[in-house]
């Protein structure tokens, strides 16, 4: 998947070449809509997958597999493996994949032309998506006293009712002969 500067991230994706100007794999992305911090976060990808992404035609070529942990709501913690075939190995390597290798759902892309990334999240299993959870209410020991009080002077006007109801029935009975 290829996301561009300023353009938001559709999914939780593994980051394999970051297009910057030291060709080193950084990128910046902004995540005020995960955490509400408005600094920058450096991710960068692994230097043997950034090198050999550089060119797209070599991303369609990509043959190899990837194992990493189960969905979980951690936005700070990820672990994983990326078994692939280089094209200046003989052999299948495996290269380690951790937090800053990842670019979550919902950050922005920033200071960076465009980057190439494996999607490893979507939807519902996105850490984003485990990570939001309904909103509590907190309420002080004073509203919940006053909730407790107006219960009960509640409960008491419906007993008060209930008596006086049938108080009024008894007298209605009993003077109905006169």
């Amino acid at each position: 998947m290829k996301v561009e500067n300023d353009g938001q991230v559709p999914a939780d994706m593994v980051l394999l070449h970051a297009n910057d100007d030291q060709d080193s794999g950084t990128c910046y992305v902004l995540t005020k809509n995960l955490d509400g911090e408005t600094n920058l976060k450096l991710k960068q990808a692994p230097k043997s997958l950034n090198q050999e992404f550089k060119n797209v035609s070599k991303l369609k070529e990509l043959k190899g597999s990837m194992k990493y942990e189960e969905p979980n709501d951690q936005i700070y913690k990820f672990k994983g493996n990326f078994s692939v075939k280089l094209s200046t190995e003989y052999e299948i390597k495996e290269i380690g994949l951790k937090s800053e290798n990842i670019l979550l759902r919902g950050t922005s892309l920033k200071n960076t032309p465009f980057v190439y990334g494996c999607v490893v999240y979507t939807g519902h299993d996105t850490k984003i998506q485990m990570n939001n959870s309904s909103a509590s209410y907190k309420t002080s020991k004073l509203m919940r006293h006053a909730d407790k009080q107006i219960l009960t002077i509640f409960l008491v006007q419906v007993l008060i009712s209930f008596a006086c109801a049938v108080i009024g029935a008894r007298f209605l009975i009993t003077n109905r002969k006169n």
